[in-house]
């Protein structure tokens, strides 16, 4: 079975797409389903699925945020709420 892939209209259709224009991407769950349900994707590869999941959980990202002495150093001067927030942020990324 092959999963058909729709285009999704944008939400302002105003704005005009090119390699400046910020993206904000969103989960297509229905789309996810479809594509990563055994029993609707009949040939869906596990093997190279287990690999997706693995790759996510490794993060390469870790690694490609610059976080040396002098960001150390900005980062305890913080103080109050806007510590909050930055702390906050870097434990998810």
């Amino acid at each position: 079975m092959k999963v058909q892939h729709k285009k999704k209209k944008s939400q302002n259709p105003g704005i005009k797409e090119s390699l400046l224009t910020p993206r904000f991407y969103t989960t297509d769950f229905d789309e996810m389903e479809q594509l990563f349900n055994t029993e609707i994707n009949k040939n869906l590869n596990m093997g190279e699925f287990e690999a997706l999941l693995q790759e996510f959980k490794t993060d390469f990202n870790q690694t490609h945020f610059v976080r040396n002495k002098e960001f150390k150093e900005a980062a305890d001067k913080m103080q109050g709420p806007l510590r909050g927030i930055f702390v906050e942020f870097w434990r998810g990324l």
